[in-house]
């Protein structure tokens, strides 16, 4: 017997929906995930309580198993070309959407949607004497907008002398009355009002925070992580719901989405193989190039960029194991009872403006874009943010500095109710365009 060496960064890491809490799946995808954190896997040793004649140990009673498996995803799209169809969003367990990484976030972030793509949208139709697009709305031919979704992401292209040449923004109110123009506000004001007469316009897979847990309302109930080593041991983690995410931005580098997942119960076993597993989507793309705004929630706009230095993102979610004895190990997943997302970055102090902001509580409208085209794109906003520490002075690079701290207002601003499936009046929202 021996114990011989094994490598630990070698290992492959495939996650698969249960379509019944704590049954393994029987759909495993390979991700691109790295997994950070094994050691808070835990089995627990029970103390016999029974009293002895000597000062010995009794030994332990081998207890449930469960705790928390962390995981790093590179943050990609969904295409590796630019696409001439909708991207899907699915809660089937055999079928997936677009993008499964998608699917994590949803879940922790309470749910998502997705769908939206013309090739040939008119965006000049002046139908019925309309006008024709601007900067602030989208006046298009009937049913040019059928396929999209209020709430949503969307991107158009503004042409490779504008930047951006792919602007995003987010459908405000979406009006597809029949026999009139499509019509659509957009949440921020464009940099430039696309144009063209057969232009594309491109919609997303957006995913957008709700109260309680309505992505598990579907389909899927929770997901199988199974992970194997150098050396053919695997571990198999059953019932894990996301119970903390968060999202790191670093200039320059590989953007990425940090996952915590509750786990109801796992094992550990020999005689599983290694080998290389298919992974289809495009890869990631470092953090330049991006388009960010922080603008007056009374008047957003995508006209300047914000140059922000170090953005992290925390979704800021308390979660609960749900015990259940009747269950392998005790627990029958994880649920969570609160979500406080939060955006932290630096930029160059100036007194009139985050620290003015701070004072007077004012709403601000924080927009996020990245990626090099449709199908790589990657944004996020929220639509009421408020600054919730003094931005004090910071040196910043031998530059007068402050780091800035927002978090989700409540916004009311879109036309539609708000519905579990709908990203229609959400707080804070991720899209995969």
């Amino acid at each position: 017997m021996a114990n011989d060496p094994v490598q630990y960064d070698f290992g492959r890491t495939d996650i698969g929906a249960e379509s019944t809490l704590l049954t393994e799946s029987s759909n495993y995808r390979t991700t691109n995930a790295a997994i950070l954190d094994r050691g808070s896997l835990e089995v627990a040793a029970l103390r016999p309580g029974a009293q002895t004649a000597e000062n010995y140990s009794q030994g332990v009673i081998v207890g449930k198993s469960g705790g928390t498996l962390t995981t790093r995803h590179e943050l990609h799209g969904w295409n590796t070309s630019i696409p001439s169809a909708a991207p899907t969003w699915s809660y089937a367990v055999a079928t997936p959407s677009s993008i499964t990484l998608a699917e994590y976030i949803a879940a922790a972030l309470g749910n998502g949607n997705g769908g939206g793509y013309n090739a040939t949208v008119n965006y000049e139709a002046d139908a019925l004497g309309s006008g024709v697009s601007t900067t602030s709305t989208l006046i298009v031919a009937d049913t040019d907008l059928d396929t999209f979704i209020e709430g949503q992401a969307v991107c158009w292209d503004n042409g490779s002398s504008v930047t951006p040449r792919y602007e995003a923004n987010w459908l405000k109110n979406l009006d597809t009355s029949g026999g009139l123009p499509d019509t659509a506000t957009l949440l921020l004001t464009a940099t430039t009002a696309p144009a063209g007469t057969s232009a594309k316009l491109w919609g997303s897979v957006t995913v957008f925070q709700k109260t309680g847990n309505p992505y598990y309302d579907n389909a899927t109930k929770s997901w199988s992580i199974k992970y194997t080593d150098d050396d053919g041991n695997v571990v198999t983690n059953l019932g894990c719901r996301p119970t903390a995410c968060q999202f790191e931005f670093t200039d320059g580098e590989l953007s990425a989405a940090v996952i915590t997942w509750g786990v109801s119960s796992w094992t550990e076993a020999t005689g599983g193989t290694l080998s290389v597993g298919t992974y289809s989507y495009p890869d990631a793309e470092a953090f330049i190039g991006a388009w960010i705004t922080f603008s007056d929630a009374s008047a957003p706009s995508n006209a300047t960029s914000y140059r922000i230095q170090g953005l992290s993102v925390d979704l800021g979610m308390e979660a609960i194991p749900i015990m259940d004895p009747s269950k392998t190990d005790g627990v029958a997943g994880h649920l969570v009872t609160r979500r406080n997302p939060s955006i932290s970055f630096s930029v160059y102090r100036d007194l009139d403006e985050e620290v003015a902001d701070f004072e007077a509580q004012t709403g601000k409208t924080f927009a996020l874009q990245m990626g090099s085209q449709p199908g790589k794109m990657i944004a996020m906003v929220v639509p009421n943010a408020i600054i919730t520490a003094l931005p004090s002075t910071t040196n910043l690079d031998g530059m007068i500095g402050t780091t800035v701290t927002i978090e989700a207002g409540n916004y009311t601003g879109d036309n539609d109710a708000a519905a579990d499936t709908s990203p229609v009046n959400t707080n804070f929202r991720i899209a995969f365009i």
